[in-house]
């Protein structure tokens, strides 16, 4: 068997994606798949705004109060934040974003784990969340891409300011 160098992977792979996932990922991989995020998710959720599929923002709400009950301890930190930004991606009526979800799911085991610690958390922030939420429900597409960025890009700095440090 021979293993091809890296640049000749296929990262949308899921055994690819959990090998890198377990091999603990660099922060150069963490910052990249990030900018994938900032990339994506904001549109996910600026078509969620628009597209107002009932059963699917329903799914978000379910996401979002399992977010809520992990504050306390009755839910799983991660995958209740990690079940938020999928239903947003599968809200959004876009198939392609939808079955980007098994990339996300894999990626943010890492890239939560690494934000939360670093930041001092234990969960994602509910309130953050709920107003990418809101603005999906409220039909305001444009809040809901904003939020959505907002979010990212928060998560960004976090990965950045790490590899910064580091350089140091």
């Amino acid at each position: 068997m021979k293993v091809l160098p890296e640049s000749e992977w296929n990262l949308f792979d899921a055994d690819v994606l959990r090998w890198m996932r377990d091999s603990n990922p660099s922060l150069e991989l963490l910052r990249e798949f990030t900018q994938l995020r900032v990339a994506i998710e904001p549109d996910a959720a600026r078509l969620a705004a628009q597209h107002q599929d009932s059963e699917k923002i329903a799914e978000i709400a379910e996401a979002l109060v399992r977010m809520k009950n992990a504050e306390t301890g009755m839910d799983d930190p991660l995958e209740s934040d990690i079940a938020f930004h999928l239903s947003v991606l599968n809200a959004s009526g876009n198939r392609f974003f939808s079955q980007l979800g098994r990339i996300i799911d894999t990626t943010l085991r890492v890239s939560i784990r690494f934000t939360n610690m670093r930041t001092g958390v234990n969960a994602g922030n509910h309130d953050d969340h709920k107003k990418i939420y809101d603005a999906i429900v409220e039909n305001q597409p444009e809040a809901a891409a904003k939020q959505a960025k907002k979010l990212m890009d928060s998560a960004l700095a976090t990965i950045v300011s790490a590899l910064e440090e580091r350089k140091k």
